[in-house]
């Protein structure tokens, strides 16, 4: 008994300090970004910006170039559609130096990330049309004085509000916001970016409650689905299911980072006691849809040591582009990100939406695709998910229970939406360009 207990005891030491090295290699890779960033951002600002070389072009923002699945989505649709108009695109990348935009198209360029707001200046006199690409980057929470925030939320209002005080055009393409707002002083500038915008869009109808909440005038915001949603490719994308094996794939989407882990652990513990329970025979794959450093991979070998599914627990591939993605190949999906949700519901996975509800962003996004896809009851909030209600949600996940409801017409809709409005974006940068040339 007491080498037993012996053993207990240092099993939970072990996975202690393997929390402790996950934590501690997140920390040495933030100070690793903060570092690349300050190594190359003053070169690229001082040479092709400031020289006006990219004058008359397109600046398309969000939050690329971090290897996260759901944004990278994003910015592959919205590319799509400038191709064949003769306009080339400058995309603004984070400063993730591993980052490949060598598969962007041939008319886009990249830019990186400012490593502080001081550099604004330069791109606001280097382009003359700014369009933020989706994504829940209205964020009153990233929003300070502080020159070195150069977080999305923080860029949205003081690059959008210096292109207005240049009489330049401002898209923005499918946002989403906050459950609420709570700074008067954001509200104010945002409010009078929305008024000035060429054009502005939110992606669910919860932020659109957001902004009349906090007074904004709702006269100039129009309602869209999110981006990805407009992909001319998603429609063609065909799930390949059941295939392999035999067994039935659970895909699993994870929110990787310390917080998360024992309820990460409890799930998947679960998960393998209802399949063992039920007699299904079934394979897990943790599916990374993060992949800055590798920061999902590592966190999820972390934690499969800590599951008991010999030979049944895969980690899958991560990918950025619809054609190849995981979530595609699995029977069911649990998803705990954005897009993994989204991906799955567009192609009537049967899948368990799990809201991060500490997150200020996800209430709102999880809360539309629930309804647009008629899954509520298919959603949980993640503090609600525990040992007490897994068998009930996981009964969910597998047929005869309903799959996600796709509406007729959605995807060609959004695709019209948006090649719309980027070819109203590409005239309005041609005639910019006229006017500059007087003829």
């Amino acid at each position: 008994m007491e080498s037993v207990e012996a053993m207990k005891e240092l099993t939970a030491r072990l996975d202690e300090s393997n929390a402790r090295l996950v934590s501690l290699d997140q920390r040495l890779l933030r100070l690793e970004k903060k570092t690349a960033s300050l190594s190359y951002a003053n070169m690229e600002y001082a040479l092709p910006v400031a020289d006006g070389a990219l004058s008359g072009r397109v600046l398309l923002v969000g939050w690329y170039g971090a290897d996260n699945c759901g944004d990278e989505l994003m910015l592959r649709s919205i590319l799509k559609h400038f191709k064949g108009k003769n306009t080339r695109v400058t995309v603004l990348l984070w400063d993730y130096m591993h980052y490949d935009p060598s598969d962007l198209p041939e008319f886009v360029d990249t830019l990186h990330y400012p490593s502080n707001t001081w550099h604004l200046r330069q791109l606001v006199s280097s382009f003359d049309v700014l369009v933020w690409g989706g994504g829940a980057i209205l964020d009153d929470l990233q929003y300070t004085d502080d020159p070195f925030n150069f977080n999305t939320g923080n860029l949205f209002i003081r690059l959008s509000s210096m292109m207005h005080d240049e009489g330049k055009s401002v898209y923005s393409l499918g946002l989403s916001s906050n459950a609420v707002f709570t700074s008067e002083g954001y509200i104010n500038k945002l409010a009078r970016i929305v008024s000035e915008s060429e054009y502005f869009s939110l992606r669910d109808e919860h932020s659109f409650r957001t902004f009349q909440n906090a007074g904004i005038d709702m006269s100039k915001v129009h309602l869209c689905e999110d981006v990805v949603f407009g992909d001319p490719d998603i429609k063609s994308v065909v799930p390949v299911q059941n295939s392999g094996n035999g067994r039935l794939l659970v895909g699993v989407v994870l929110f990787c980072s310390e917080e998360h882990t024992e309820h990460n652990v409890c799930l998947l513990t679960a998960l393998a006691d209802y399949a063992c329970k039920r007699n299904i025979d079934l394979d897990v794959r943790l599916i990374p849809f993060f992949d800055c450093y590798g920061a999902d991979r590592r966190y999820l070998e972390m934690i499969s040591d800590r599951v008991d599914l010999p030979n049944r627990l895969s980690i899958g591939e991560y990918s950025s582009s619809l054609e190849d993605n995981e979530i595609f190949n699995c029977d069911a999906v649990i998803c705990y990100r954005y897009h993994a949700a989204l991906l799955a519901g567009a192609k009537g996975i049967r899948s368990l939406f799990v809201c991060n509800d500490s997150h200020p962003h996800y209430p709102n996004k999880i809360a539309h695709l629930a309804k647009l896809f008629d899954y509520e009851d298919n959603v949980v909030d993640e503090s609600a998910l525990n040992e007490s209600n897994f068998e009930l949600y996981f009964d969910r996940l597998f047929a005869p229970a309903p799959a996600p409801n796709v509406r007729a017409g959605l995807f060609e809709e959004t695709c019209e939406w948006l090649e719309s409005i980027c070819s109203s974006i590409v005239s309005s940068v041609k005639t910019s360009e006229k006017m500059i040339s007087g003829s």
